[in-house]
């Protein structure tokens, strides 16, 4: 079964770059603008796994990540950005997503999400999902 990966990413550019990548890998791919947009997609069609910019209009990648939390889903989230604070970070980790700074290491976010899907898979096999 394909993984579907949801990125969500403001800059045109750099979602369409992440979005190719991401479905060389054998991954499905949808992409949203903003994070409220994301989590409208989110709502209307679930995906294994989300890749998004910390900064975005409507939103950020905390309220993505929030929203997940708040409706139970373990679905795994990675966060980029290239100009958060320290804390900002720190929160984003609190909160169970993992970071990287943009520009970020492709193949460490490729072996990484593996890992996380991987690990989901597990989790779901030892509820009996």
């Amino acid at each position: 079964m394909e993984r579907r990966v949801l990125v969500i990413d403001d800059d045109a550019a750099c979602r369409r770059m992440a979005g190719e990548l991401i479905a060389s890998w054998g991954y499905q791919v949808a992409t949203a603008e903003d994070a409220l947009t994301g989590i409208k997609m989110l709502m209307a069609e679930p995906v294994d796994l989300v890749v998004t910019d910390y900064h975005t209009p409507r939103g950020c990648g905390l309220d993505v990540l929030g929203w997940l939390r708040s409706q139970d889903r373990g679905i795994p989230l990675f966060m980029l950005s290239g100009s958060w604070t320290e804390q900002e970070e720190a929160r984003a980790r609190l909160m169970g997503a993992r970071t990287f700074e943009k520009p970020c290491d492709w193949g460490e976010l490729r072996r990484q999400m593996a890992e996380a899907l991987k690990q989901v898979s597990a989790d779901s096999d030892r509820r009996g999902m």
